[in-house]
């Protein structure tokens, strides 16, 4: 099997055994308030942390955040400068040389892997006061393991990860006529059972536990490790599955057929999600529903790796968000080729919170396609299948008048410009680019384009306020 160059979860699974404390965050601002929450606890408590979130789902996503100042950061240190102190006269200085680093025999590696049970034991506590700090400056509240959804839920799924964020999403959209909840991992290790167990509901009867790796055996580590702390709840079903591997998309679509598995009188277990397995015939049937927050606008722009597109998108999404009350959200997508591969930026506004981390699948209401080649490439599906009707859709050619778009737009595509009654524009965004001296960065000329029709802030604004930013 090849590597894969994109995150889940399996470099995660193994590290379990090194010692290290494993804290999980599920989103960007997670990702912000518990890397302070890691610093911390790291210094309470003397055991070192990794502290992880997706790679590219969350890493690489830009969403607009609430900020620390440097006060409340001094503030921190001030509190903890004794723990400071005692950490850096851990340092190796030869005025008081230590040794370690040695190799040890079974006469004495038994008793001092056991020896350290007191000091991992108190991992949860300092987690936990950590949280309890980032709560008093920021009024965000964190826990080891965080419940969401009906307070008498008897279906649960168990999950870490940016997963969570898409099982949220999903569990608002229903409100509260479902007896469903998910139950969100933050400390993965050291695990602490009676946390885990004083946050799940008691009503439980099924449980299905999401890994984002893959491990030959009874199952995934996540799955074993709640089917272990469940050894004394009698009657609670407990199942496992796997999603979202290399970073493959995860739905609320696919998050809701998760829940009809559980609820069925027999659910596929183990079960897989996301794609269509017809070897060992493990996945499940999704089909994808709209669950974002009214309001929500959401646009798609295919671009050429190293025309600028996706670095254009990002300053624009970074402008909207100083610039207005607007909720944003930006993801890139990018094979491994990067510079001469395929981009596609997906971009959200909103006047509510965005949880949606997966790609835009529909509604999107404005679509730009950079590369008029990809219209030879790639079927309609692809290009057009998450636009609705009456969307505005933006091509960057040279084919400037209505004869030359009909003579060289293929038939399918004119069908579904047609019957989902698109708006089209055209631009010759290259040959723009060429007098201006831009060579082939057409980047900026396509964001104009983009601040003039899609309608998020006043245009003559976002033009004037990107030309400073350029």
């Amino acid at each position: 099997q090849a590597l894969a160059i994109f995150g889940d979860h399996s470099d995660i699974m193994a590290v379990r055994q090194t010692g290290f404390a494993l804290l999980s965050s599920h989103s960007v601002q997670e990702s912000y308030d518990l890397a302070l929450a890691a610093h911390i606890a790291t210094l309470l408590c003397s055991v070192p942390f990794v502290h992880f979130f997706d790679g590219m789902r969350t890493s690489h996503e830009i969403q607009k955040v609430h900020a620390l100042s440097e006060q409340q950061f001094k503030a921190v240190l001030d509190l903890l400068e004794e723990k400071v102190d005692e950490f850096r006269g851990k340092a190796l200085n030869p005025n008081h040389p230590t040794l370690r680093g040695t190799a040890q025999s079974a006469d004495i590696y038994f008793q001092n892997v056991e020896a350290a049970n007191p000091i991992i034991a108190a991992v949860p506590a300092a987690v936990r006061q950590a949280m309890h700090w980032v709560k008093a400056l920021t009024g965000r509240e964190y826990d080891l393991f965080q419940y969401v959804g009906h307070p008498r839920a008897t279906d649960v799924v168990i999950v870490m990860g940016s997963g969570a964020q898409v099982l949220e999403e999903l569990i608002d959209h229903y409100g509260t006529s479902k007896r469903v909840g998910i139950l969100k991992v933050h400390l993965f290790r050291p695990w602490s059972a009676k946390h885990f167990l004083s946050q799940l509901p008691s009503s439980v009867k099924r449980i299905a536990v999401l890994d984002r790796c893959k491990e030959h055996g009874v199952g995934e580590p996540l799955y074993t490790d709640v089917c272990a702390t469940l050894q004394g709840w009698p009657g609670v079903r407990v199942i496992g599955g796997r999603y979202g591997l290399a970073s493959k998309d995860f739905t609320t679509g696919m998050a809701h057929a998760i829940f009809q598995n559980l609820a069925a009188s027999r659910p596929k277990h183990p079960f897989t999600v996301g794609i269509v397995d017809d070897v060992s015939g493990l996945s499940l049937e999704y089909e994808e529903i709209a669950t974002l927050p009214e309001g929500t606008v959401q646009c798609m722009l295919f671009g050429f790796g190293s025309d600028g597109t996706v670095g254009a998108n990002k300053n624009a999404i970074k402008l909207i968000s100083k610039e207005t009350n607007l909720y944003t959200q930006g993801h890139f997508a990018y094979d491994a080729l990067k510079a001469g591969g395929i981009t596609c930026s997906h971009l959200r506004f909103g006047p509510s919170p965005i949880k949606a981390s997966y790609e835009i699948t529909s509604g999107c209401t404005y679509l730009a396609v950079h590369k008029k080649e990809y219209l030879n490439t790639f079927s309609v599906h692809s290009i057009f299948g998450a636009t609705q009707e009456g969307s505005i859709f933006v091509l960057n050619s040279p084919w400037t008048t209505p004869d030359l778009l009909r003579e060289n737009l293929k038939l399918e595509f004119r069908e579904v410009i047609v019957r989902k009654k698109l708006t089209v524009y055209n631009i010759d965004a290259n040959s723009v680019a060429r007098r201006a001296g831009m060579g082939r960065l057409i980047n900026n000329i396509m964001q104009t384009v983009f601040f003039y029709l899609a309608n998020i802030m006043d245009p003559e604004k976002a033009i004037a306020l990107f030309k400073k930013e350029v």
